[in-house]
């Protein structure tokens, strides 16, 4: 068994929202891996902006308000640079990105990069490619995002009708879908349903700067 942190510091969520609530990919992604390696037999600890300290699902989840541990057999920080050095004493460490990874090439973002050098988590081959072979790293490890066990052991007793279905931040494509929709694929196929789960309530609602744009 392997004592494992997980850190994030973007919306306040816990393992607790992809159950009751909408959540973003990036945040349902953490979620998902945090109960993984609990299910696995490792000890999960999640330090984040979560509300209040509970647990769920076998992980320990935690505000990062309280600070991190000293140490842990793996360390992964999630998505924010700021959080790449921050457990000096881990044994093992990785950074897992979700976004193309051009940002990364910022100064403030490399200095970390280069300090530390841990492997960085991508998603895809195309992902992977967003950032260039000079940039530092401690290896680029591809690791596709899991399959929800809710997908997983689905099992429909009929096909379904036809029908898509978007889910991503509407700032993401979502402009571009409906001219396509509308130009090409409903006039092609007037009985297709297209069908919109998103919104600023995925991203943090009102507070969120983007909401209105949403």
């Amino acid at each position: 068994m392997a004592h494992i942190v997980l850190a994030d510091v973007g919306g306040g969520f816990d393992g607790r929202m992809t159950e009751d609530r909408p959540l973003g990919g990036a945040e349902s992604a953490f979620v998902g891996l945090a109960n993984a390696l609990a299910r696995a037999g490792h000890e999960v600890i999640v330090r984040n902006r979560c509300e209040r300290a509970i647990e769920h699902r076998g992980v320990s989840w935690r505000p990062i308000g309280e600070g991190l541990e000293q140490t842990a057999d793996f360390y992964i920080a999630n998505r924010a640079h700021s959080l790449i050095d921050a457990m000096p004493g881990a044994r093992r460490r990785a950074f897992w990105i979700h976004n193309p990874a051009r940002y990364l090439l910022k100064p403030r973002f490399l200095w970390p990069l280069l300090k530390v050098r841990p492997p960085i988590v991508f998603s895809g081959p195309s992902h992977a490619a967003t950032y260039p072979v000079w940039a530092p790293s401690g290896g680029r490890p591809i690791i596709p995002y899991g399959i929800d066990e809710t997908f997983r052991a689905a099992s429909p007793v009929a096909t379904p009708a036809p029908r898509a279905i978007f889910t991503s931040n509407p700032l993401r494509g979502l402009d571009w879908l409906l001219d396509v929709w509308s130009a090409r694929i409903h006039p092609a196929v007037p009985h297709v349903e297209l069908h919109l789960f998103a919104g600023a309530a995925v991203y943090g609602g009102a507070a969120n700067p983007k909401a209105a744009a949403m």
